[in-house]
């Protein structure tokens, strides 16, 4: 778990947790393996022989124990799952909740935590401003079904109604999507609160929107080290919006946004779409995706919301301000594991940088760099990426090329001493290539 704490409550929180983890099988995971995984786990190395039928005293006593441990296992169930989601919502609120820049748009808000999320609610628009949660690894472990029975939150002041939505012609849209805490049945269901929703088209819904949710949780599962991920999303609320019905009912917006956080690996993402977004066949939606993408510091200059106000100077500048859909849609592939020392035989390099050479100052007066490929990352269109040394050099190749390189194949190219020739850009603290030809990446030893 790549997580930090930074009071003695949430620490309490994070020991509960890991003790229960560590100590607990929870049955919604053990639902979700296979049949032929538990006859496996089931059966025993050998058999033994029939016992003698057990008499009614006998059975009666087995029943009670039976009923004993049942109930111990869901008492202890509920234990985990309600010190998890305790330790996840502190997690959150370490962060800070978004903050808005105009101060009685701010005041205006009614900020509520709700089981895996929090919300700040909008009474004039009746939907939230933004829901804020994170997404667990979990989820691919845990299959629970997905119940819409959505229901009224009358404590806050302008709460949406049912009604509102009735025959109206828009879809309830999850801002925090319900499949994002499969894990949990408390969490699972509270999604579906009106606190939590916000009017979207069935082609939206449906289509481009539920797409890029797709691919958040796509980011995290090909991850296998990362735990989690801290994801705001959102309606672009402005005063002139039309109204479901009447004149106070629910804000229909024309945009919603997402921001995505890896934290572990110091990455932010954040998209903003429009609600005329038409559905993307297959081939289509990692463009489409693309086009709607921008850095946080961006957006948050566009909504003027701080997403993460209690982020340090560090995080700010490395998740905030940089952008890198390569990364976003990239599967990550082999890895040495370790950084090897730059190449600096001059017989290797010729007239080539070594990787740790490059500067922003100098990389015009070259076209050739030469490292060790430290890892092989292939994307789900089968494009590849080989990261160079301390992965300051990332040379890109395309899909549509990536067979033309089969002596040796891309995949087999880790560990290798390579030469790349081509053009060098900058991109933050690294650097890109792109390479179409084999003939510009040649492999010295």
């Amino acid at each position: 778990d790549h997580r930090r704490v930074s009071d003695g409550a949430s620490t309490f929180l994070l020991d509960k947790y890991k003790t229960m983890k560590n100590n607990l099988l929870c049955p919604l995971v053990a639902a979700c393996l296979t049949l032929f995984t538990v006859a496996a786990i089931a059966q025993p190395a050998v058999g033994t022989v029939l016992p003698a039928p057990p008499s009614a005293t006998e059975l009666l006593a087995r029943e009670k124990t039976f009923f004993e441990k049942e109930k111990q296992l869901k008492a202890a169930e509920a234990e985990y799952e309600a010190s998890k989601l305790a330790f996840i919502q502190s997690e959150l609120l370490q962060w800070g909740t978004p903050k808005m820049s105009v101060a009685a748009q701010e005041t205006a808000l009614q900020k509520r935590a709700y089981p895996g999320y929090l919300v700040g609610f909008s009474a004039e628009h009746r939907q939230p401003q933004w829901s804020y949660h994170a997404i667990e690894r979990d989820i691919f472990d845990v299959c629970l079904e997905r119940e819409e029975n959505f229901f009224e939150d009358l404590s806050l002041t302008g709460a949406a109604r049912l009604s509102q939505y009735r025959s109206s012609g828009f879809q309830r849209g999850h801002m925090a999507p319900a499949a994002d805490f499969r894990w949990s049945p408390k969490a699972s269901v509270a999604s579906n609160t009106l606190t939590n929703i916000a009017p979207q088209s069935s082609e939206l819904n449906e289509g481009l929107w539920a797409e890029l949710e797709i691919s958040v949780r796509h980011y995290l599962q090909v991850r296998d080290s990362l735990g989690e991920l801290l994801v705001v999303t959102g309606p672009l609320l402005e005063s002139s919006l039309k109204k479901l019905k009447d004149t106070t009912g629910v804000s229909i917006p024309k945009k919603f946004f997402k921001v995505v956080v890896n934290l572990k690996d110091q990455q932010g993402f954040a998209f903003l779409m429009e609600s005329s977004a038409q559905k993307a066949n297959p081939d289509q939606i990692e463009s489409e995706l693309r086009k709607r993408a921008m850095s946080i510091e961006s957006l948050e200059k566009l909504l003027r919301i701080n997403f993460f106000p209690n982020f340090t100077t560090a995080q700010v500048k490395n998740i905030e301000s940089k952008l890198d859909m390569d990364e976003w849609f990239a599967v990550p592939g082999e890895s040495l594991g370790h950084i090897p020392p730059a190449i600096t035989d001059p017989r290797l390099l010729n007239d080539a940088f070594n990787t740790a050479a490059i500067t922003p100052q100098n990389l015009k007066s070259k076209k050739a760099v030469v490292g060790t490929i430290t890892k092989v990352s292939v994307g789900p269109s089968g494009g590849v990426t080989l990261f160079l040394d301390d992965h300051r050099v990332l040379v890109q190749v395309l899909a549509s090329d990536a067979a033309k390189f089969n002596n040796p194949a891309l995949k087999e190219m880790l560990g290798k001493v390579v030469r790349v020739d081509g053009t060098i850009s900058a991109d933050g603290d690294r650097f890109k290539m792109s390479v179409r030809d084999p003939l510009k990446l040649v492999v010295l030893k």
